[in-house]
């Protein structure tokens, strides 16, 4: 085996220092110079997007919040609109009522005031046909003529 051979080591070492020369050289001012501006530009662009991603936050915390005072707003403006047209709405029910009630009070005295009158037209039919037997009556029990319109009742 030709690498194991005493005679050979000088030129397998000379070769040895070439090739790992080169390959250092290449690495060093080729490749790793690449690795590196890649490494480096991957790094800027995921700094850049952490800070775009950081700036969003920041801008979506404010909108939120924005968000929650406008929608504060809203709702008080809501309540205060609900209580004004609750309050509106209990006025006018409270006029339509007392409207309504003045009005029944109206037509019960109406009804009440011509229930009285009929009764008392009846009770003044009632007292002159009563009247009228009355002096019949006692015309013929008694003999005495009595005008009906002399009898009084209390």
């Amino acid at each position: 085996m030709p690498h194991f051979e005493i005679s050979t080591y000088a030129s397998q070492l000379f070769w040895l220092a070439v090739t790992f020369g080169l390959t250092y050289v290449i690495m060093a001012y080729v490749c790793l110079p690449k690795v590196g501006r890649v490494l480096h530009n991957r790094q800027i662009r995921i700094q850049g997007d952490l800070e775009k991603a950081h700036s969003f936050q920041r801008e979506s915390e404010k909108l939120a919040e924005a968000y929650a005072k406008k929608l504060a707003s809203s709702q008080e403006t809501a309540r205060s609109l609900v209580t004004a047209a609750q309050e509106k709405s209990r006025t006018r029910l409270e006029g339509e009522a007392a409207r309504l009630q003045k009005s029944l009070l109206e037509k019960t005295n109406k009804a009440l005031a011509e229930i009285d009158s009929r009764r008392d037209g009846a009770m003044k039919e009632v007292q002159d046909n009563s009247a009228v037997v009355i002096a019949d009556i006692v015309a013929k029990t008694s003999g005495v003529e009595v005008a009906a319109d002399k009898i009084r009742f209390k």
